[in-house]
């Protein structure tokens, strides 16, 4: 990868020439912005650079006066020449995010590349801008997107590992709407450091890095299942026939390795990240528990009836040793609610929170753990953002099949709704 920060001179149009680049005709040189462009009232009367901090700027708590950014609120991203991630938390202008976030990515890349053929032309900046322009539903729940555009970039300055993932899956966002392989591979040089620099960091999870190992950890769920797609394009095949299924899945629990100790959880509570936690639900399984019985006689409600019958446990959804128990738990929570992208967190935690005797059974192809899971492809098709489409549709039509293969009439029952949100024609399974 060759990253060049030698962007100095900009166009009035806001590209950048290289320093090395010669000048346009006709185009003369625009000297570095040096004032704050979005500081606050008491900074702008003084004539004073504002650091343009939250909820006190720096000026105003030297000087003890008060701190108001009312002049400041008609500012607009798409209206100026700074990469912005909300004014609380991250902004600055393009030259400073040149410098700082480039200069994060050259030390990991000098190391990294040592000896390797290095990837060229990587446009960072371009995926920095979309990450954190496109407003669009595209990065899971409401919550979720707003925290880390908001967040991200500063956090990723800090830490390699989640820069390299913001730009993974904006690249890969990029390559899904244009189709580009260039685009492709940056999604795939991204990853690959994103996997070696998370991997070397996870096993040293404190109060000090669980912050940005969240950010990260949450994005590679979302890569993870974007790649199953990827590795097995068929989507015809069976689950036994698709040798990347397990390793993908399990890839998908990397946030219960956080989530599981009770001191990063209390910490992650404090952090940039309690509206996203207080989204997907209570982490333990217990708080989950809600009679199917209880709901009102719906669709849902009738559904749940028949998964827990199938898997053998009481409608009541109470103790048992049961591995069905605790998903069907979370499942109940999650049918009756509307699917959009409100409900990613949950679904996405639902996948997190699965116990390892439960994983076992759905690794040696258990019925009863099939038809779990076949639901929770189905409900996340009928949320539909980008990185779920292909590869929930191709696992869903999968186990359809499979399960309408071995499965009796009450698992054939249940299959109606999985196989009309992934498109099978359960007729055509014979």
């Amino acid at each position: 990868m060759n990253i060049s920060v030698k962007w100095i001179i900009e166009r009035p149009d806001g590209k950048a020439f290289p320093a090395s680049s010669p000048l346009v005709p006709g185009v003369r040189p625009r000297r570095a912005h040096t004032k704050s462009r979005r500081g606050c009232d008491a900074c702008k009367r003084r004539r004073k650079k504002c650091d343009e901090s939250l909820p006190i700027c720096g000026q105003c708590q030297h000087f003890k006066t008060a701190c108001d950014y009312h002049s400041a609120t008609h500012w607009r991203p798409e209206n100026a020449g700074v990469l912005s991630c909300g004014r609380s938390q991250f902004a600055m202008s393009r030259q400073s995010a040149r410098v700082d976030v480039l200069g994060v990515l050259e030390a990991d890349e000098r190391q990294f590349s040592a000896g390797k053929l290095r990837i060229k032309s990587i446009d960072v900046l371009q995926l920095l801008d979309h990450f954190v322009n496109d407003h669009s539903p595209w990065m899971g729940s409401p919550d979720y997107q707003n925290v880390i555009q908001k967040h991200g970039v500063k956090l990723g300055l800090g830490a390699p590992h989640f820069l390299h993932a913001i730009l993974a899956y904006s690249a890969g966002h990029l390559d899904y709407l244009r189709s580009d392989p260039k685009l492709r591979i940056t999604t795939v040089h991204h990853c690959s450091r994103l996997l070696a620099l998370y991997a070397a960091q996870i096993p040293h999870a404190s109060t000090e890095n669980v912050t940005q190992l969240f950010g990260s950890c949450t994005l590679l769920t979302m890569l993870s299942y974007l790649g199953v797609a990827y590795d097995n394009p068929d989507p015809d095949c069976k689950p036994e026939e698709h040798q990347c299924d397990w390793n993908a899945f399990r890839s998908l629990q990397g946030v219960r390795l956080l989530q599981g100790v009770p001191a990063l959880r209390a910490h992650l509570r404090q952090s940039v990240w309690l509206p996203v936690l207080q989204e997907s639900g209570p982490w333990e399984g217990d708080d989950w528990a809600s009679p199917v019985a209880s709901c009102q006689a719906t669709w849902s409600s009738r559904t749940m009836e028949e998964l827990c019958a199938v898997c053998g446990v009481s409608p009541d959804l109470r103790d048992t040793d049961s591995p069905y128990l605790d998903p069907l738990r979370r499942l109940n929570r999650i049918i009756h609610q509307r699917m959009d992208e409100a409900m990613i967190g949950p679904l996405m935690q639902f996948v997190a929170t699965l116990s390892p005797a439960y994983m076992d059974a759905a690794e040696q192809l258990d019925p009863k753990a099939f038809i779990i899971l076949c639901y929770w492809h189905a409900l996340l098709l009928k949320v539909g953002q980008w990185w779920i489409v292909r590869t929930a549709t191709g696992a869903c039509r999968r186990t359809c099949a499979y399960l309408w293969e071995v499965g009796g009439d009450d698992i054939r029952r249940l299959l109606q709704f999985p196989a009309a949100q992934c498109g099978l024609n359960l007729a055509s399974l014979g």
